[in-house]
């Protein structure tokens, strides 16, 4: 609940896991689903988004950061979502 009424002022949640759980919704990572389950119950109506990285160990970079940014702001901007879970830094 504390969690929720913190975020209450924003317009658009980014999270980022490191992990995903497999079997769940798109292979969402576990802190993306656990506030998903938050915004439901205690009625947070923002988009959220999950940015699952270092998956294989790899690094995560400056200019990957900076594209969650740029894609909050532009979510917040036009108010579609779309993906609910992106990866960074695997290959397509």
């Amino acid at each position: 609940r504390e969690l929720v009424e913190a975020l209450a002022h924003v317009q658009v949640i980014g999270v980022m896991d490191r992990s995903i759980s497999f079997g769940a919704m798109n292979n969402a990572g576990p802190l993306f689903l656990e506030l998903c389950a938050a915004l439901k119950v205690y009625g947070g109506d923002m988009p959220i988004v999950d940015y699952v990285f270092g998956l294989g160990g790899r690094d995560i970079v400056p200019s990957q950061i900076e594209q969650v940014a740029r894609d909050l702001l532009k979510i917040a901007e036009t108010g579609e979502r779309g993906e609910p879970v992106r990866y960074l830094g695997v290959r397509e």
